[in-house]
């Protein structure tokens, strides 16, 4: 699994939650923010991803999808 399909799934399971696309964007976005681990390049993709307009290139910061798959492990029955 590539980055941007690890964001996909991590959108996917937020949604299956009953969460909207932008709802868990916010999430990500916040769960980035408490962290101090917000990226140029999730600056730029987050928008877009709200609404799944396009493509997202990959993200690349191993820091940030560390805290991400963290966050989704503490919650449980995801990985």
């Amino acid at each position: 699994m590539n980055s941007a399909e690890f964001v996909d799934y991590i959108i996917s399971v937020k949604m299956k939650q009953g969460k909207s696309r932008s709802e868990a964007v916010e999430w990500i976005d916040g769960i980035l923010a408490q962290h101090n681990s917000i990226s140029s390049k999730w600056e730029r993709i987050k928008d877009p991803l709200k609404t799944g307009a396009g493509l997202y290139p990959l993200f690349d910061d191993m820091k940030s999808l560390a805290i991400i798959a963290a966050a989704m492990q503490r919650q449980g029955n995801v990985f």
